[in-house]
């Protein structure tokens, strides 16, 4: 269900507020953040190649 998206990629490609899930902070190494069900993190910010989110522990990265 849902789709599979780089954030890096064009900025009309994800809205801000998008819910995302096994999050992979290294391409390739496999997800590593929100994983657990029901875990998801939200697009707060966008900036060229640069994505803010904000983790379900309430911490931004």
């Amino acid at each position: 269900m849902g789709n599979a998206l780089p954030l890096k990629s064009t900025s009309t490609d994800m809205p801000l507020g998008t819910a995302i899930h096994n999050i992979e902070i290294t391409l390739g190494k496999g997800g590593q953040l929100a994983r657990a069900a029901g875990a998801e993190a939200k697009l707060i910010a966008k900036r060229g190649k640069s994505a803010t989110l904000k983790l379900p522990s309430e911490r931004s990265v």
